[in-house]
């Protein structure tokens, strides 16, 4: 396992453990390995090309902060302190898929008691917070390296980047241009305005009257985004009210109602 990848899991299990606990958890780089009888998570990608990892996690350490997440004064049983890392392990591995740039999900694929890890760690972290009976120490090791997956998900960014620069270069005027002509815009038909005062306004009802000081024969504004584009005559269109456009703005004032 890379420095960079345990440091980086190392964080977010520590995120993970202080929500559990409600309280800050201070981590710090320890040559103390966990020794003796230890609780070892294997680590696994869906792809066997990224390797296997290996977090062990000291006995005490894991039952100081079972026990604490519980609210137990006694040592809780394996099978608490089993069931409290995997889950503090699922979350932490299922954050570090968020917060990378290669998106590979990472699982336990085992946890159980060993006597020792299986092979060397390449980095260890002790972590301490408010109400623990001892630190925990944790230990980083195996061959999982996502190096790669970075590599591979840069050059995916990169080409797709190449690929929208290449289409918005190809792209022309008329091309823009069509994609907005398909916007769908609200338009409406203005048979008047006026204004009343307050005192009107609070008296009114069925049967009132409103004068707005227009002929019926005087043509209608037609507008889109509260800007008159054109003006037209009420008629009947297969029984519905429609409008028989008489007379329009110019094309510019058009194209400045729809940026409005």
């Amino acid at each position: 396992m890379t420095s960079e990848l345990s440091a980086a899991l190392a964080s977010e299990l520590a995120g993970v453990i202080g929500a559990l606990l409600d309280t800050p958890v201070v981590t710090n780089p320890t040559e103390v390995r966990p020794s003796g009888r230890q609780w070892v998570a294997v680590i696994k990608s869906d792809s066997s090309a990224h390797g296997v990892g290996e977090i062990c996690f000291d006995e005490v350490g894991a039952a100081s902060v079972t026990a604490l997440i519980m609210g137990l004064n006694d040592t809780p049983p394996d099978a608490s302190i089993l069931d409290t890392l995997r889950e503090a392990l699922t979350q932490a591995l299922s954050s570090y898929k968020e917060h990378s740039t290669h998106g590979v999900l990472l699982r336990v694929a085992q946890l159980d008691t060993k006597e020792k890890a299986s092979g060397p760690a390449v980095a260890g972290c002790m972590f301490e917070a408010a109400g623990m009976a001892a630190p925990l120490l944790v230990s980083f090791g195996g061959s999982l390296d996502l190096s790669m997956a970075e590599e591979a998900s840069a050059a995916d960014a990169a080409a797709a980047h190449a690929v929208v620069e290449r289409s918005s270069s190809e792209e022309t005027p008329a091309d823009r241009i069509d994609v907005i002509l398909d916007i769908d815009l609200p338009l409406i038909v203005r048979f008047g305005r006026t204004e009343l005062p307050l005192r009107t306004l609070a008296r009114m009802g069925p049967g009132s009257l409103i004068d707005l000081g227009r002929s019926a024969d005087d043509p209608v504004d037609v507008l889109v985004s509260n800007r008159v584009v054109a003006r037209g005559e009420v008629v009947i269109v297969g029984g519905n009210y429609g409008v028989r456009i008489l007379d329009v703005v110019s094309p510019k004032e058009r194209i400045r109602s729809m940026e409005a």
